[in-house]
């Protein structure tokens, strides 16, 4: 009764994220007058002189780079504090996460916004956020694992870093003419499917 309880906790709230992350692509078309909104919100908005920064943004938090970050975290854990099986967990589980939004990319087939204002052009589907989903999931994740190793404020300054950076990394898709607002959403939404996934498996 207790492990049904324990796994309720977790497979429900799943569930009902992974039905709104498909959701979100069913009905991607109704949902144009809100993306156009916040395209008009960014674009009204847009200060030139950040520009460089939004690519920084972007590059920063490319397959590579971010991939080499999360090897490193994994590679510090199982060092440091011999947890290879938590930092190979962890790298796990944003890979598969990354094969998701690949996947999920070529099913859904759904168009980028026009490229007017971005610096490379993206030829992959729009839905969801590759960015998104990793640069959140990591604020997640990364915490989460290094928390039994390092004090409270180590952690907090941590998670304010990554949490800051996946914002950053949000608005930089809609600034660059990337990603249409529900793509950020659905990037995050699979972030926490991804990380709540993760604890359920873990204590198992």
């Amino acid at each position: 009764m207790v492990q049904f309880v324990q796994t309720s906790k977790f497979f429900i709230p799943i569930a009902i994220l992974s039905i709104i992350f498909i959701l979100l692509d069913f009905f991607y078309l109704r949902l144009e007058g809100f993306n156009l909104w916040v395209r008009r919100a960014v674009n009204r908005t847009r200060q030139v002189k950040i520009k460089r920064f939004m690519i920084f943004t972007h590059q920063y938090n490319d397959f590579v780079p971010a991939s080499t970050q999360i090897l490193f975290i994994a590679i510090l854990l199982g060092v440091l504090w011999k947890d290879w099986k938590h930092g190979l967990f962890m790298t796990a589980a944003l890979v598969l996460q990354t094969t998701i939004v690949t996947i999920t990319k070529r099913i859904a087939v759904r168009t980028r916004p026009p490229h007017i204002s971005a610096h490379k052009l993206m030829t992959s589907g729009s839905y969801p956020s590759g960015h998104s989903a990793s640069t959140m999931a990591m604020a997640f994740l990364v915490p989460t694992f290094l928390n039994p190793y390092l004090p409270f404020w180590a952690i907090t300054i941590i998670c304010v870093y990554l949490l800051i950076n996946a914002l950053f990394t949000a608005y930089g898709r809609l600034y660059l003419d990337m990603h249409w607002a529900t793509d950020i959403i659905g990037g995050w939404i699979l972030s926490v499917i991804t990380f709540m996934a993760s604890l359920y498996l873990i204590r198992l």
